[in-house]
């Protein structure tokens, strides 16, 4: 803030030297260079003291009169010169000093042009920043909106959640402009032809942005322990409200879902397909298949498209990361899973599980790094009816999960078995927690592999279950399982 402060302070004071010396320069071309008695040619200036009668001897002129002879000289040129920078000047401090940008006075069908014309890598940040802002405002106008979103998507072409365009489309989507609102005051036919227009509008909307596949990349490993099936991430990025995609490896029985959600510069570590290991060239090689749908939660799945993968992986020692486990381990692990199991008024996700990722879990003696890999299961009375593995690694941004097992019946059971608004325990329900290598080993990261000095929390730990339950539905969760149906 100080910094922000003073770099002002700096601005302001430069802007009012120039504004100093722009008047005084201005003042100087109007009204300082007077005769003051002399005898001037008042086209050349050139001194006609003694020169006698009114035309100049030097460039031919001749004067109306004497008092032609004793005007003041003034530079109009330089004064104009002169405004026109301190007009600038001033522009540029209301736009900057005052937190303003000057593309934000730009008009939409502007904006809508620059990304029209230009080749998506070409268009300048501003310019996604400003029509991102305008669209998830609503205040962009609906002909610009068309305009950009036509100019953005291609039909039956996938979009990289990557690109910055990727953010602007999803902005576009769901944008409803604000000109195209009923207004109250207004008479029958013009409500009657904004609401013809907001229909309009949302069609060609709707219709642009149906137009567009998921885009999937799944990215493997470079290299990975002999003894595993190599883990990789589907990344993947659908535009439109409740968008939803689903891949598979050929051949699996179960898809792992996921939203269309926010495009992210990162994949999201909860789409983990398990892949085949290497062949004797090294090389992974896999068939997965993609499915998209918007709309309806039981809506039809689109066609399959197929992504091809062959990758090198290269064969780490087998049993990496280390196992390791420790009272202080054990400690971390137990304070990461602390917080109660929550029960929601969701039938479709009747309870959820909740973990701190923030414990320090110590690094023992010619360890590095610890990977953190853990399977929490939600025991009745010795059955499992929940499991999640988590899998993160403290001190990075590198966590993620997924659900492996859901009994809803009996969580729904156990919803009603938790008292409203308060949490304790619930008879006959324990929570287990067991470090997992295979979970583990999804902390890495893919381009970062195991080595011989990671090592993961071994341990195990099982308590009592305690539960909260709250009024409200569970939150969206990053992915899901879906199990083939018939014919798929």
């Amino acid at each position: 803030m100080a910094s922000t402060v003073a770099l002002t302070l700096v601005t302001l004071l430069l802007v009012a030297l120039v504004a100093a010396g722009g008047i005084g320069v201005t003042w100087w071309a109007i009204f300082g260079d007077k005769s003051r008695g002399r005898r001037r040619c008042p086209r050349c200036w050139h001194d006609l003291s003694g020169t006698p009668g009114l035309t100049c001897g030097e460039c031919g002129h001749a004067a109306r009169d004497e008092g032609a002879l004793h005007a003041a000289r003034r530079r109009w040129s330089i004064a104009a010169v002169t405004v026109a920078f301190m007009v600038g000047v001033a522009g540029w401090a209301r736009l900057e000093v005052l937190d303003a940008k000057w593309h934000t006075h730009l008009p939409d069908g502007a904006l809508a042009l620059v990304v029209r014309t230009l080749d998506p890598g070409s268009v300048p940040d501003w310019t996604w920043a400003e029509l991102d802002a305008r669209a998830s405002m609503d205040t962009l106008g609906a002909d610009a909106a068309i305009d950009a979103l036509g100019a953005l998507v291609q039909p039956g072409e996938g979009i990289p959640p990557w690109e910055p365009r990727a953010r602007l489309v999803e902005s576009l989507a769901s944008t409803e402009p604000d000109e195209l609102d009923d207004d109250p005051s207004a008479d029958p036919p013009t409500l009657a032809a904004r609401a013809a227009a907001r229909t309009a509008f949302l069609a060609r909307r709707d219709a642009l942005v149906a137009s567009v596949p998921v885009h999937v990349t799944v990215r493997v490993p470079a290299a990975w322990p002999a003894d595993e099936d190599p883990a990789a991430l589907a990344w993947g990025w659908l535009p439109g409200r409740d968008a939803q995609w689903r891949v598979r490896i050929e051949g699996d029985r179960e898809w792992i879902a996921s939203e269309g959600g926010r495009p992210r510069r990162t994949p999201d570590r909860t789409t983990v397909l398990r892949m085949p290991r290497p062949g004797p060239d090294g090389r992974v090689q896999a068939r997965v298949e993609a499915q998209w749908r918007r709309g309806a939660e039981d809506g039809a799945w689109s066609p399959s498209t197929w992504i091809e993968v062959d990758a090198p992986v290269r064969s780490l020692a087998e049993g990496l990361p280390v196992p390791i486990d420790d009272a202080a381990l054990d400690a971390a692990a137990r304070e990461a899973f602390a917080l109660p199991v929550t029960a929601w008024q969701d039938d479709l996700r009747p309870v959820t599980f909740t973990f701190d990722p923030r414990p320090d879990f110590p690094l023992p003696d010619g360890i590095d790094r610890v990977l953190v890999g853990v399977l929490v299961e939600l025991v009745e009375r010795g059955t499992v009816r929940r499991t999640v593995a988590f899998w993160w690694q403290p001190g990075a941004d590198r966590r993620g999960s997924e659900v492996l097992v859901e009994d809803l019946d009996a969580l729904r059971r156990l919803r009603e078995l938790a008292s409203a608004d308060t949490q304790g325990p619930v008879e006959g329900w324990s929570l287990r927690i067991r470090g997992d290598r295979r979970t583990a080993l999804l902390a890495t990261g893919i381009d970062r592999p195991p080595q011989e000095t990671h090592g993961f929390w071994s341990g195990s730990l099982e308590a009592p279950a305690v539960v909260r339950r709250e009024r409200s539905p569970a939150p969206r969760r990053p992915a899901w399982r879906i199990p083939a149906a018939a014919g798929d």
